[in-house]
């Protein structure tokens, strides 16, 4: 679930200190706005949306600022990937959900995640990643 008006890598990204190094600030960015189609997803996930609500939910509820182009860019390269599927509501909007494929790469993704960091903890000794 959505933490309320922050998240855990909004507090990191807030904080004044001099833990925040310009590594700190890369990764936040390679996690957050240069993975911005994990988000994308996990909204998606809980109901179709129009581009600028996806942007909204991820800047709301999850404490990424990133910009309408931005979402944008990433909803037209996801839906030419096969991962959103767009169509048209009753309203004449265009709306984004997201395929059994875009699922797949999601929990895929977070999988690779998950290794990444029980590696980083020393929780596991080698990443493997396939491409199956």
């Amino acid at each position: 679930m959505y933490y309320e008006n922050s998240s855990m890598v909004n507090k990191v990204m807030n904080e004044e200190s001099i833990d925040r190094t310009p590594a700190l600030q890369r990764l936040i960015t390679k996690l957050t706005k240069e993975n911005l189609w994990l988000y994308v997803i996990r909204v998606l996930k809980e109901s179709p949306m129009y581009a600028y609500e996806v942007k909204v939910h991820i800047t709301n509820r999850m404490g990424i600022k990133v910009s309408t182009v931005a979402v944008y860019t990433v909803l037209y390269k996801m839906t030419r990937e096969g991962l959103l599927e767009r169509f048209t509501g009753s309203s004449g909007r265009s709306y984004y959900r997201v395929t059994e494929k875009g699922i797949k790469a999601y929990e895929k993704a977070i999988r690779v995640l998950e290794d990444v960091i029980s590696i980083l903890k020393g929780e596991k000794e080698a990443l493997k990643l396939s491409t199956s």
